[in-house]
């Protein structure tokens, strides 16, 4: 091995740690930035869970959640598992008949000016509208 061939070799391996650490350096602080931004949006719903009454939040000195706490109903009911199933089925309360006539008529109106549209455009030969 002569000197020029140790010396082009120690140059190729500076130029490529160089150009490594600038990509090293450069998706490092794309990810900092990604990170603190995922970082914000947990505190943001950490705190809509803590107003909704759904998790208490424990927090450190300075205030920064640490940890969370799940409460409310629908989380300690499922937390327990039993053999019996109790299901009621709620049904919304039937519509007054003033409603139903109401949008039965509006209804017939729709068809008949879609019947009205396809004879003004088509002619008096014109098939009615599919329901």
């Amino acid at each position: 091995m002569d000197m020029n061939t140790i010396v082009s070799t120690a140059a190729g391996g500076l130029i490529s740690a160089f150009i490594s650490w600038i990509f090293y350096w450069l998706g490092g602080r794309g990810l900092a930035k990604e990170a603190k931004c995922l970082h914000d949006l947990n505190v943001l719903l950490l705190r809509a869970l803590e107003e909704a009454g759904l998790a208490r939040v424990n927090r450190d000195a300075s205030g920064q959640p640490i940890g969370l706490v799940l409460e409310g109903t629908a989380v300690t009911e499922s937390a327990f598992a039993s053999g019996v199933c109790d299901a009621e089925i709620i049904r919304p309360a039937a519509q007054p008949s003033a409603v139903v006539d109401a949008a039965a008529g509006e209804i017939s109106k729709v068809v008949r000016r879609s019947r009205e549209a396809a004879m003004a455009m088509f002619g008096p030969g014109a098939s009615d509208p599919k329901e």
